[in-house]
């Protein structure tokens, strides 16, 4: 018997590999049809043609000896990703991304997230050694201005039940407000941190 090179095996494996891809449904539709889709398609993007947006340095509303204070409001905006078009977002103070944050390492931040938007929101942040009532989890929720619809879901028994195991219903009911102050200390080294919503 023969032995195989190991180039044989890959190129077998990368020849099983696009079969399994392929969905057998691409296979039959015809070409006609194919050509029909490319031509409702939207035209081709330039490359490189918007500039990337570089998010504004965001000052503390206030400092102390204990901290800096920061505030950032997550509300509707328009924001600018393909040419000519205006896209609406759901960003921090309306942009997108939002607004950075520059710290010193060793100096403690308080943000405030203010939450004007009809869902509720969780701010999450990567990077930081950050306390668990600062992590933003997905229950962890800040809510909207009219929090009437959300609370009207958390009657539902799943969701009750899911408090209940996960140990969340007592904190989840402390923390149903439209704002939320995040405690990040800062005690790890000087690094570059992004923070997100984790609940929608």
């Amino acid at each position: 018997m023969k032995k195989m090179t190991r180039r044989q095996v890959l190129k077998g494996g990368v020849i099983s590999a696009a079969g399994l891809v392929i969905p057998v449904g691409v296979l039959q539709i015809p070409l006609s049809h194919i050509r029909a889709i490319e031509s409702v398609t939207s035209p081709a993007v330039r490359a490189f043609h918007v500039p990337l947006p570089i998010p504004p340095v965001l000052k503390p509303v206030r400092s102390d000896t204990e901290a800096d204070y920061y505030e950032i409001t997550q509300k509707p905006g328009i924001a600018h990703i393909l040419p000519g078009l205006s896209t609406p977002i759901w960003g921090y103070n309306g942009i997108f991304p939002g607004p950075t944050i520059k710290v010193k390492s060793g100096r403690k931040v308080i943000v405030r997230q203010i939450n004007e938007l009809p869902v509720p929101v969780s701010t999450h942040l990567h990077g930081g050694i950050t306390p668990p009532e600062s992590d933003g989890h997905a229950m962890d929720f800040i809510l909207p201005k009219d929090p009437t619809p959300f609370q009207a879901s958390l009657t539902n028994g799943q969701m009750r039940q899911f408090m209940s195991s996960s140990g969340l219903g007592r904190s989840l009911h402390m923390r149903m407000q439209q704002t939320k102050e995040y405690v990040y200390p800062n005690i790890q080294r000087a690094s570059i941190h992004w923070y997100h919503d984790h609940r929608m």
